[in-house]
């Protein structure tokens, strides 16, 4: 996993610092994901599911 930043949704430019969850990791509640209202949301998916290359942008807040 890669060091806390601060990431900007890419429609509302609201930030959030935390880490990028990258291929192989597994999301925990918590984890948020830029939504399609501007806004970083829990990431809907259900704990423990790894994610795939391709996958949406999840963060795991600092």
């Amino acid at each position: 996993m890669q060091q806390p930043q601060q990431l900007i949704h890419p429609q509302s430019g609201e930030t959030v610092f935390g880490k990028p969850l990258e291929s192989g990791d597994e999301v925990q509640k918590g984890d948020l994901y830029p939504s399609t209202n501007g806004k970083w949301e829990p990431f809907p998916i259900p704990d423990g599911i790894s994610l795939r290359d391709g996958s949406v942008l999840v963060v795991r807040p600092a």
